[in-house]
């Protein structure tokens, strides 16, 4: 794509796909994003361990209810430290003394649910947290709003909305003072394409606890969406001020770095990437922000080795694919730029950093005409109007992207005279 086009994957949160040198492309950058449209968080809402004192079960003594605070106050601090697997190992040796803990249980549903989102394996994780779901429901989780919010959050992070609806729902219905769990309840409504409901439990968030790091995020991703540059910035530097852990204060950063790609300062945006990777080396999507910097900055064997790293971190995010698949054609390696924009086809619609089907469709659309368009500049002997088509059908600005390039490349000089392409373009 040239050095004027920015390209932005539509409701694809915090993630736009800037200028890459020498590159011959349209982008996502032309949509325009409507006020009332809604993005995605990075990374799902935490309900880790800072509730757990709360948890206790009704009339247990104090030689338990210490030991299990002590275990998620440890438990917490490797959390925070970026130690998952610690903080997973400090639960699970102190479950063994305390099985029926409902505060423990839900402790390792968390790090369950928080380990499958951040690799893409949510519906195996889901399955192995049913047994401690069902044991901290079973023992008083019931009335417990940290509880049922955590329950809700495992079902979320499973892709069942209505059911952690319910469970968000039942939470506030008990104690409607928590912000997080207005804010997870929003999230839920918004998956679920209800975005005026959805609203209306962040707003509420936001008048609980304004400072709320993750509510903070969402506000400054929405404003980032509008072009609402210094509402969003106000917002992610606030963020950053709080007591956030570093993983959500990298994606402030990353979120910065893409405005700063947005305005066309490479370097500014590079370093911003460069400070998120510092605080969360292994996000994915941070990751990969930074690895596209890097491809922009002219540093593009760096760049794929982030972007390969950031798919190896979740190989569910779909746009991870797609950049590599454009810097490679960048280079005129269209062999390996075909395989990954295949890939980004493939993942597009299970893809659960895109807000919903529709979008899912709208993206697989997206990625559907940048691989005929590698193809048309590979030469390959390939009929590339089927995929043009698809893609026109999935996505409608691909048409205008189609027209775009049509218009001042020759790479479809081939079809000039084939009826089927004549008619995608009028």
């Amino acid at each position: 794509m040239d050095n004027n086009t920015t390209q932005q994957i539509a409701k694809q949160t915090e993630i736009d796909a800037g200028n890459l040198p020498q590159a011959s492309s349209g982008g996502f950058g032309s949509l325009i994003h409507g006020k009332k449209r809604l993005i995605i968080l990075a990374v799902l809402v935490l309900f880790v361990l800072s509730a757990l004192a709360f948890y206790f079960f009704k009339g247990q003594n104090k030689y338990s209810q210490s030991r299990s605070l002590y275990a998620a106050s440890e438990a917490q601090i490797a959390y925070e430290s970026g130690d998952l697997d610690t903080a997973k190992k400090i639960i699970e040796d102190v479950l063994k003394n305390s099985e029926d803990d409902p505060s423990l249980n839900i402790a390792k549903v968390n790090l369950i649910s928080i380990e499958g989102n951040s690799t893409g394996t949510e519906q195996e994780s889901f399955q192995k947290s049913m047994p401690y779901i069902e044991k901290a429901l079973a023992n008083g989780g019931n009335e417990n709003p940290n509880i049922l919010s955590s329950v809700g959050y495992a079902y979320e992070t499973a892709g069942e909305y209505e059911k952690a609806l319910e469970y968000y729902t039942r939470a506030t219905e008990i104690n409607p003072k928590f912000a997080e769990i207005w804010f997870h309840k929003g999230h839920a409504l918004e998956f679920l394409g209800r975005a005026e409901e959805a609203q209306s439990a962040y707003d509420k968030a936001y008048e609980i606890n304004p400072m709320y790091p993750l509510l903070l995020l969402r506000r400054g991703s929405i404003f980032m969406a509008s072009g609402n540059f210094e509402a969003a910035i106000a917002e992610f530097e606030r963020l950053l001020q709080t007591n956030a852990t570093n993983e959500i204060k990298a994606k402030a950063l990353a979120s910065l770095s893409s405005i700063k790609k947005s305005q066309l300062d490479i370097p500014g945006a590079l370093e911003l990437s460069k400070q998120a990777i510092e605080l969360s080396p292994n996000d994915s999507r941070t990751v990969g922000i930074h690895g596209y910097n890097l491809a922009i900055s002219g540093q593009r064997s760096e760049g794929i080795e982030h972007l390969k790293k950031a798919i190896e971190l979740n190989p569910r995010i779909s746009w991870n694919y797609d950049v590599i698949g454009e810097i490679y054609r960048a280079n005129k390696q269209y062999s390996e730029a075909i395989q990954f924009q295949k890939g980004a086809i493939s993942k597009a619609e299970n893809d659960n950093t895109i807000l919903d089907m529709k979008d899912r469709l709208e993206a697989k659309g997206f990625y559907t005409y940048n691989l005929a368009k590698t193809y048309a500049m590979s030469g390959l002997s390939v009929d590339i109007v089927p995929l043009l088509a698809d893609a026109v059908s999935l996505s409608p600005k691909a048409k205008d992207f189609l027209i775009l390039d049509n218009n001042r490349l020759e790479i479809y000089n081939n079809y000039e005279n084939d009826s089927r392409f004549t008619a995608l373009i009028q």
